[in-house]
């Protein structure tokens, strides 16, 4: 695992460093159109008929394992947090913003973001209902985030099993370059400019490419140490989600919001997300932290803006 890490993480360095947004934009179309064909219909086409329909899957749940269709199994403000930890990372997700702004106009702006979100919703269903095939099909499965490729393997004929296979690496590449490419804008283009005016292309465009490279590197360190997909997809989107989510809303929609306020309640919501799960209040409690990061937020923002604007006041007075 950890030499495909390694040989993966190298691989999406090297695209991403080479291709840019525009091969970025080029090969997501593909994989998009990969993954819902293969992912989102012939995996649950081919899980549901080796398991024996979708009525044998649903009344053998109900009988063997009838927590995977009972929300008692788990907590409500447990769902409410996970619910939570993607809303609010999915709805300030800069990688939509980004591709919008690199669309040729408004009207393909629209079109684009509609289409996309009427695949990822078809993409979603199908996919989610996969696992209730797992106890009857793979019964040894002992890794959840397996499940797909554990079909694909076992269930596949080989040209079409290394296709499916492409298309999910193909999703993990999607991701990966969108984050990288991301990070590098981030640094090269709003906090670089903030200690150095006029930078020209060439040295913004350099920087860039240390940022992916280093990014990477990084992230491939994460990826080796730092445990589970879902797990870090948990902490992360949760954290990022808790600190921008507020701030992108009251920037847009509200003239009395502070630079000051919303820096500090972006730190908070961020901090206060990731440390929260790791405290007695949380085992006590089960509240995930993106709940507690993301009001802590939205009150520092609030508050502290209305605090400012009266402080200003006094000066001026």
């Amino acid at each position: 695992m950890k030499t495909g890490i390694i040989i993966g993480g190298i691989i999406i360095i090297l695209f991403t460093l080479f291709g840019g947004l525009y091969s970025v934009a080029v090969t997501d179309t593909i994989h998009c159109v990969v993954i819902f064909i293969g992912v989102a219909i012939i995996v649950p086409i081919v899980a549901f008929f080796k398991a024996g329909g979708i009525g044998e899957v649903f009344s053998r749940a109900a009988v063997e394992t009838p927590e995977m269709l009972s929300w008692d199994s788990i907590p409500v403000i447990v769902l409410i947090g996970y619910a939570l930890s993607y809303l609010l990372a999915a709805g300030c997700h800069p990688a939509y913003a980004q591709r919008i702004l690199a669309a040729k106009d408004a009207k393909t702006a629209v079109r684009g973001s509609v289409w996309a979100n009427i695949f990822s919703f078809l993409i979603e269903i199908p996919v989610l209902l996969v696992p209730l095939t797992a106890f009857i099909i793979l019964p040894n499965l002992d890794n959840g985030e397996m499940m797909v490729p554990s079909v694909v393997a076992a269930f596949f004929p080989p040209i079409l099993k290394g296709i499916i296979l492409a298309g999910l690496i193909a999703l993990i590449l999607t991701t990966a370059d969108s984050f990288l490419l991301l990070l590098a804008t981030t640094i090269s283009a709003d906090i670089i400019p903030i200690f150095k005016q006029n930078v020209p292309d060439k040295t913004s465009l350099l920087i860039s490419r240390i940022v992916v490279v280093v990014g990477g590197i990084l992230a491939i360190v994460l990826a080796i140490n730092g445990g589970g997909v879902f797990q870090l997809f948990r902490m992360g989107s949760a954290a990022y989600g808790a600190a921008m989510f507020v701030p992108l809303i009251l920037g847009c929609f509200w003239k009395k919001a502070k630079t000051k306020a919303i820096n500090v309640g972006m730190i908070l919501g961020c901090v206060l997300t990731i440390l929260w799960n790791q405290t007695p209040l949380y085992e006590s409690t089960e509240i995930e932290g993106v709940i507690t990061g993301a009001l802590a937020c939205l009150i520092v923002c609030v508050a502290g803006s209305l605090l400012i604007k009266d402080a200003t006041k006094l000066e001026e007075k």
